[in-house]
C-alpha cells in the first residue's frame, strides 16, 4: 500500500491557448473558442486513476477518470483564466494542485 497521495499532475495545452510564463502571456482563442488541455501523472507517479479540475470561471469541480486524459473548454469571457488540477489515486486521495494560467483574446 502506498502511504502517499499522488504528486502534482502535469498539464499540457493542445491549443489555441498557451500557458502564461513569467515573461510572456499571449492572448489567443476567444470567448466561446474551445481549447484542449491534457492531464498526466507527475514524473514517476503511479497509480493515478483520475483528476478533479476547475477553471477560474467555474463554481464547482469537474471529475474525470483515467491515468492520462484530455478535456475541452470554451472560456465564456475574454479574460485571464486559471486551470487548477489535482490527481486522484486508487484510494481516493487527491494530491497537490497544479495551477496554470492563460489569456483569452
Amino acid at each position: 500500500m502506498d502511504p502517499t497521495a499522488p504528486l502534482a499532475p502535469k498539464i499540457s495545452y493542445g491549443g489555441p491557448y498557451s500557458e502564461c510564463t513569467a515573461n510572456s502571456c499571449v492572448a489567443a482563442g476567444g470567448a466561446g473558442v474551445t481549447g484542449t488541455f491534457s492531464f498526466a501523472p507527475g514524473d514517476g507517479d503511479s497509480p493515478v486513476v483520475g483528476y478533479r479540475f476547475r477553471f477560474r470561471t467555474d463554481s464547482t469541480w469537474t471529475y474525470v477518470t483515467g491515468s492520462s486524459v484530455t478535456i475541452t473548454f470554451a472560456p465564456p469571457y475574454r479574460t485571464f483564466e486559471d486551470l487548477q488540477v489535482a490527481a486522484r489515486d486508487t484510494l481516493g486521495r487527491y494530491g497537490p494542485d497544479t495551477i496554470t494560467s492563460f489569456m483569452v483574446a
